[in-house]
């Protein structure tokens, strides 16, 4: 079996894997408005899913196969649960901790920040996932990768990089998150609503309207997450105008557990959909 060798990005992180081939994906543009990271999920889940055909474990070649297609959605493509599978105990620990720091990292804005590395991150964690199941003791490569790729985002976060989506023409958009089961504002999120209120005054004119817009996730009743999303947009409002906004600017809709940023099945807790989106329209 021929070594495959894929470079993932202008970073030059490179990934080591046997492999026969790679299978048929269309790789976005990001010019064309793809998710930051995509190309690179894309390339590491094939070369995974490739090695998997090349060693005849059709299960894990069709999962990463199928995480490489889904990948030109990239923020709808997380990090496999370690819970998911059949990991020695003495692994296991190590592991979720790098599935926490790895979440913390996407949550963070890491995949605008950082593209490259943190696509980089997630291939060679779910790769470490893989390998350290099949306890052949082949996972070190993954794991060493894992880390380096995870130790160039947290340098890029830290460079204290805004949490904000790109802008939208004729708009700015923001993202607020929030704890499990709370409306409260972090001081993350003050954060943010004082970065939206510095670039409004910044602007040329006064913005037409200014929406927030609720969500939750899907733990909890569709009711009980409908007025969530709204207290957690009132919230949001309320930090808003305290910011020195114009409260009649301001425009609430509340969303629930409709429209996930990151699709679950039912009863499912996600820090990436317990938000609030803030879009400023001129």
């Amino acid at each position: 079996m021929a070594r495959l060798v894929i470079r993932l990005g202008a970073v030059g992180g490179v990934l080591m894997l046997g492999a026969c081939g790679l299978g048929d994906y269309s790789v976005p543009n990001p010019e064309d408005g793809a998710v930051p990271g995509a190309v690179g999920l894309i390339q590491g889940y094939a070369v995974l899913g490739a090695d998997e055909t090349g060693r005849y474990d059709w299960s894990d070649a069709r999962y990463f196969n199928e995480k490489a297609s889904r990948a030109a959605t990239a923020r709808g493509v997380m990090p496999q649960d370690p819970y998911e599978r059949d990991l020695p105990v003495a692994s296991l620990m190590e592991i979720y901790d790098s599935y926490e720091r790895l979440r913390e990292a996407i949550y963070r804005d890491g995949r605008a920040v950082a593209p490259e590395p943190m696509a980089r991150a997630q291939v060679m964690y779910d790769c470490w996932l893989e390998e350290a199941e099949e306890g052949q003791g082949d996972e070190t490569t993954c794991r060493t990768g894992f880390l380096s790729a995870m130790e160039e985002v947290e340098v890029a976060l830290d460079r204290g990089m805004p949490m904000a989506a790109a802008p939208m023409p004729g708009s700015l958009v923001y993202t607020v998150y929030f704890d499990f089961d709370s409306a409260e504002l972090r001081q993350d999120a003050r954060e943010v609503l004082a970065s939206v209120a510095s670039d409004i005054d910044a602007l040329p004119s006064m913005p037409a309207r200014i929406v927030v817009s609720g969500y939750t996730d899907s733990a909890g009743t569709s009711a009980y997450n409908q007025a969530l999303a709204e207290r957690r947009a009132r919230a949001v409002q309320s930090g808003l105008i305290a910011a020195g906004v114009p409260a009649d600017l301001v425009q609430i809709r509340n969303y629930g557990e409709t429209e996930p940023e990151v699709q679950t099945g039912d009863d499912k807790p996600e820090p990436l959909n317990r938000r609030v989106i803030i879009e400023v329209v001129s």
